[in-house]
């Protein structure tokens, strides 16, 4: 019992240490982490110690605003519940995870825009990944608003004003995280990890929401370049667009884009971080990048078309895997490949009941030019397979109304070849607090996708179980051997009405578990 209190006194010492050192250093607004054990021993409080009802608001609310009584400087407290010895490792990050939002969504509630956040021993050192991934994304904020004009009769005297009202996004603009141990939790791999993937993320939240008529293409094309600019184990990059695309045998990549004016593009990357063997790629992830999607001729009707410029997310989730990879140099042999599309309206277009041969041999029938997705996909599988040869692949899609049917908004459907593999991906999407169910493919959607004068019809005899229809038309371009997951995303992808760390809009669903994956499963 003594050491306990001796401990818990060398923990609250340290956390007044910090607070007075900041108060009297800095112009930061001042949020302070601590477990519920940790309460009476704050001096600060004073006579709230004394307080049940003070204890009972705190524990409801988990926060509260003060004002220093030697600075009279605001500071946020937020109080953290030590969890139990039993507790389940997913749990205990759950609960750090939303410790990281509730101190973020406080401190922007006052609009702060420099913050030192003092987080108790408390939060283990395993955990302050964790708090920093969620504490970054929460402070996610997509926005081209400008900042109103002040009007004359609102002007004050330049000594009154509070800087605070003429911020006009929630964003906090600075923040650093403090703990006993955060230089050594600096310089350990799961940390850079969490870190990465939260800038991996917010790259790809960026790109995706980015709207149509500036991210075509070409725009994505250049996003791509900049991200692997002077980066070492880039050892190729290919750009096969337009005309190359026919030339090749793309022939379901190149319809689909046709009818734009930014011609649509293969973008492969080759990452070698196992270079004393440079031919043997361990996976190769694929995306898809409908930069734009109208739904061709089979139009779009309103309500169903305005979000779509998010029909890259795929593909955006890629090049955050890209980026973080590059920074964290894993050491595996990955391929990276996004499908970049425009689905435009143009006398050029592709149109319903075409049948086109795909780069693998097989003719495909439209059947509508909205299940476009699977075309991009279709002819990206079989050029990686070709080229590299990997032994698993991971693709992601915005592909499916259906799958919101199925699970939700929530939630990716999941659909692979292979259990083993299927259950690893289900596992590291997990770890990142990205969900996503394993559905199947049944021989009744084989059968669905069959053509009536094609090999196959990309939509099918019935309208029915659409997410498996289209894992089961991807299905077979997937070489034998190659162990393969689809990752359905749409609805995850973009939940409405989300809750950090996710975002209203694209929210970079799959950006983690790509990195988490390939974290994992590196050649160490």
């Amino acid at each position: 019992m003594l050491v306990k209190l001796q401990r818990r006194m060398m923990s609250t010492q340290w956390l007044k240490e910090r607070l007075t050192h900041v108060h009297n250093s800095t112009q930061s607004t001042v949020a302070l982490v601590v477990d519920k054990s940790e309460i009476d021993s704050l001096d600060f409080l004073g006579h709230l110690k004394q307080s049940k009802e003070f204890k009972q608001d705190l524990a409801m609310s988990k926060s509260y605003w003060f004002y220093s009584p030697e600075t009279l400087k605001r500071f946020l407290l937020v109080q953290h519940q030590e969890p139990k010895k039993d507790a389940k490792p997913e749990d205990i990050r759950s609960g750090i995870r939303q410790l990281a939002v509730k101190t973020c969504q406080e401190l922007q509630s006052k609009k702060s825009d420099d913050v030192e956040i003092i987080l108790s021993e408390k939060i283990h050192q395993d955990h302050l990944g964790v708090f920093t991934n969620s504490f970054y994304l929460s402070n996610y904020e997509f926005t081209h608003k400008t900042a109103p004009q002040q009007k004359e009769e609102d002007k004050k005297e330049e000594e009154e004003v509070d800087e605070r009202t003429k911020k006009h996004t929630k964003k906090i603009g600075k923040f650093n995280i403090q703990h006993p141990a955060i230089q050594d939790a600096l310089n350990s791999e799961d940390y850079k990890v969490w870190e990465a993937s939260a800038k991996a993320t917010e790259l790809a939240r960026n790109l995706a929401n980015t709207r149509g008529s500036v991210a075509d293409p070409d725009y994505m094309e250049a996003e791509v370049r900049k991200v692997v600019e002077g980066k070492k184990n880039v050892a190729d990059f290919r750009v096969i667009k337009g005309q190359e695309l026919v030339d090749l045998g793309m022939n379901l990549f190149y319809n689909v884009g046709k009818g734009a004016t930014s011609e649509p593009r293969c973008i492969v990357v080759k990452y070698l971080g196992n270079p004393e063997n440079p031919d043997n790629v361990d996976v190769a992830l694929v995306g898809k990048g409908i930069t734009f999607d109208t739904g061709g001729l089979n139009l779009k009707p309103t309500g169903s078309m305005e979000d779509m410029y998010q029909d890259k997310g795929g593909a955006c989730a890629v090049i955050g895997a890209l980026q973080a990879t590059l920074e964290l140099g894993l050491k595996k042999n990955v391929i990276f490949a996004m499908a970049f599309a425009e689905n435009s309206i143009d006398n050029k277009s592709y149109k319903p009941s075409d049948i086109l041969k795909s780069m693998k041999g097989l003719t495909v029938e439209i059947g509508n030019t909205d299940a476009e997705g699977r075309l991009v996909l279709a002819d990206t599988f079989t050029y990686v397979q070709k080229e590299f040869k990997p032994k698993k692949l991971i693709d992601l899609a915005t592909l499916t109304g259906a799958i919101m049917v199925a699970l939700g908004n929530e939630t990716a459907g999941l659909f692979s070849n292979d259990d083993d593999f299927a259950q690893e991906i289900i596992k590291t999407s997990k770890e990142s607090f990205e969900k996503t169910w394993h559905m199947p493919i049944t021989d009744e959607a084989r059968e669905a996708i069959k053509g009536s004068v094609g090999d196959i019809s990309n939509s099918g005899k019935t309208r029915w179980g659409g997410s498996s229809k289209a894992a089961a038309f991807l299905e077979r371009f997937i070489d034998k051997d190659v162990k393969w997951v689809h990752l359905d995303i749409a609805g995850a992808a973009g939940v409405a009405g989300a809750k950090a760390p996710l975002c209203p809009d694209a929210n970079g669903f799959g950006t983690q578990t790509l990195i988490n994956y390939l974290y994992k499963t590196q050649n160490k």
